[in-house]
């Protein structure tokens, strides 16, 4: 690949370097003269179309500020050309997912993936709460991104239409019963009876006693004051 350069950009970009900080006194030179331009939406597609294998070794966080610049460029600035684009934008393995081993995931991505896969099927998922992301880390793929940043990449979500991924939008959730209250306790019975008919003999007339017995398998008693 041959290396181009922008006059300004951001410091990860692996195709075309930023001049600026090199030559800053050179901006007529680069910029008016040799038409240099800053950081755009080619850059972009350069950066993900054929410099991706570059990223491999990169940090997550890296991998995190291109997605941020291709979202920008792409699908902030660029947003009008995003109907035409958006199936290109789908294949484009560009996504970092969790690594998994043995159920515990490490600090590092596993390889860089597209929205779709060859089969035209999305391969894994956005956790946007973080008790999704508990219930879900290692049992199937997800997207290499902290709950509280899913927000940071919501162009990007909209733009191609993952809404979809999020967890919060494909699970439901059921509520399950814990302990049992078929089987009566005789012995707690007793003791709340005789602490009901103490309690009522020193509250006034105006009040309201009840007794509830909770799944839980404790009693509460509440007194209500009668209006």
């Amino acid at each position: 690949m041959r290396f181009q350069v922008t006059w300004d950009g951001p410091d990860f970009l692996r195709t075309r370097h930023a001049i600026k900080h090199v030559y800053p006194q050179c901006e007529r030179l680069f910029v008016s003269v040799l038409n240099v331009t800053n950081a755009d939406y080619q850059t972009a597609h350069c950066e993900t179309r054929g410099g991706l294998y570059l990223y491999q070794s990169s940090s997550l966080k890296e991998i995190h500020e291109l997605l941020q610049f291709v979202q920008e460029e792409a699908f902030v600035k660029a947003a009008h050309t995003i109907e035409d684009r958006r199936n290109e934008w789908e294949m484009t393995a560009m996504f970092p997912l969790w690594k998994a081993s043995e159920g515990k995931v490490v600090a590092s991505f596993d390889g860089l993936h597209a929205v779709q896969s060859t089969s035209g099927k999305t391969p894994w998922f956005i956790a946007d709460r973080e008790h999704l992301k508990d219930a879900f880390l290692g049992k199937v793929p997800l997207f290499a991104c902290e709950p509280e940043m899913v927000q940071d990449f919501w162009p990007t979500i909209t733009a191609l239409r993952l809404e979809r991924l999020l967890l919060s939008n494909c699970t439901t959730q059921a509520p399950v019963s814990v302990g049992s209250i078929e089987a009566v306790d005789s012995d707690l019975q007793q003791s709340y009876r005789g602490r009901a008919g103490l309690i009522m003999r020193r509250v006034q007339r105006s009040t309201f006693l009840f007794l509830k017995r909770q799944n839980t398998g404790r009693s509460t008693i509440g007194i209500i004051r009668k209006e």
